[in-house]
């Protein structure tokens, strides 16, 4: 479950789900459930890991 993950919401991406925790205030268990169930939280966010080849371009695009 420490992967990166997206918030759907602001499109922002968080180096896990216990970073987007900290950010958004979403318990990481419940951003993991929404990541892999498909659906938004409660509290109206919605999460998605990211691929692979995006994980590759985020990787790059925050070393430049």
């Amino acid at each position: 479950t420490h992967h990166p993950v997206m918030c759907l919401n602001n499109g922002k991406i968080y180096k896990t789900n216990c970073e987007a925790e900290k950010a958004l205030g979403t318990e990481h268990h419940k951003i993991t459930d929404s990541c892999n169930k498909h659906r938004a939280c409660k509290d109206g966010y919605s999460y998605r890991w990211l691929t692979d080849e995006e994980i590759a371009n985020w990787i790059v695009k925050i070393l430049i």
